[in-house]
């Protein structure tokens, strides 16, 4: 009896078409989510390659007495300075001897921003020129990180350099008018840097014009403690390094999510369905959150997602930074 209910053609044949319609189904599902795992690659590898930039960079100051050393003639990778001089160097030359003559740049010079560093300042609170105990070491103008020996000596330098601007230079102006001028000076300062020596994760490796940062924009430092990661992302996309749209995902309904850059997603399309893919630009060992596409409200998306790097909340105003934030940042680290 069983025998032949088995060896019944119907039922064979409903075997073999659910055998067929399984696999016809993987290859339809591997079809769509093709462009999810390229983009989720793409996503992965761009972190990827900034993670280990960001591990060269700290390996780097860390041995002061091998990879921060400076370029020496005899290195085999270092530039032969004896054939000649390239034009950053020459520039560095000149902004030095400008400096010990204690005289400012023209405004035509760069574009009008001042390319002597460490004395002169746009931030108002120094309309007088900056106070000798605060200005950038002459020994220190025109090097780049990774060419400066004596870190520590820096480090123990700019602990009350910082606690003085801070406490008596900070004008504490609106991020709508320091924002952008932080920007341009960013700018500038990736254009005219030297690529065999910058350093692309901040004020393109030179000391001195990180050291500018501090004296024009001391608000920035406020910013960076208080929307560290939205702040670091969004200069990136302003400078121009990444792309506004690196957190965007196209849902399989047509939605546009922005994903948070420290969670994963997991994606379910129907109520009973097993089948879905993942997302996101974190470590495996972030949080994850299930997004079902057939119930999840667009307000819902919005408050699980990250930001829209189109939108800058900076120079629009739609971010502030909080009353006392100066004075919360001094008594968190002093």
């Amino acid at each position: 009896m069983f025998r032949a209910y088995f060896t019944n053609k119907w039922i064979i044949g409903g075997f073999c078409f659910l055998i067929v319609f399984g696999i016809a189904c993987y290859f339809w599902y591997q079809h769509e989510l093709a462009p999810y795992k390229q983009q989720t690659a793409e996503t992965s590898e761009m972190l990827r390659q900034q993670q280990k930039t960001e591990e060269a960079t700290a390996a780097q100051k860390q041995q002061p007495n091998s990879s921060n050393r400076k370029p020496s003639a005899n290195n085999e990778q270092s530039r032969p300075a004896q054939a000649s001089k390239t034009k950053t160097e020459t520039e560095t030359e000149v902004e030095s001897d400008t400096v010990a003559a204690g005289t400012v740049a023209t405004p035509d010079d760069f574009a009008g921003i001042p390319h002597v560093r460490g004395f002169t300042s746009t931030n108002p609170m120094f309309a007088d020129g900056v106070p000798e105990h605060l200005q950038c070491p002459k020994q220190w103008v025109g090097l780049y990180s990774r060419e400066i020996d004596d870190l520590p000596e820096i480090h123990a330098r700019m602990i009350p350099i910082l606690y003085e601007i801070l406490t008596k230079y900070n004008p504490e102006r609106p991020l709508t008018e320091v924002w952008p001028a932080y920007i341009e000076a960013e700018r500038f300062y990736y254009a005219h840097a030297d690529p065999e020596r910058a350093d692309i994760n901040g004020a393109s490796g030179r000391f001195d014009w990180s050291y500018q940062h501090m004296l024009d924009f001391p608000e920035i430092i406020i910013l960076n403690e208080e929307d560290s990661k939205r702040n670091a992302f969004l200069r990136q996309v302003l400078i121009g390094h990444w792309d506004a749209d690196w957190n965007q995902h196209k849902l399989p309904d047509g939605r546009i999510f922005y994903a948070r850059h420290d969670t994963n997603y997991d994606v379910i399309t129907e109520k009973h369905s097993l089948s879905g893919y993942g997302f996101g630009h974190a470590g495996s060992d972030a949080p994850r959150i299930t997004i079902y596409t057939h119930s999840i409200t667009d307000e819902e998306l919005k408050d699980i997602g990250g930001w829209n790097y189109n939108i800058d909340p900076y120079s629009t105003g739609l971010y502030t930074l909080p009353p006392n934030a100066t004075k919360h940042y001094i008594e968190k680290y002093y």
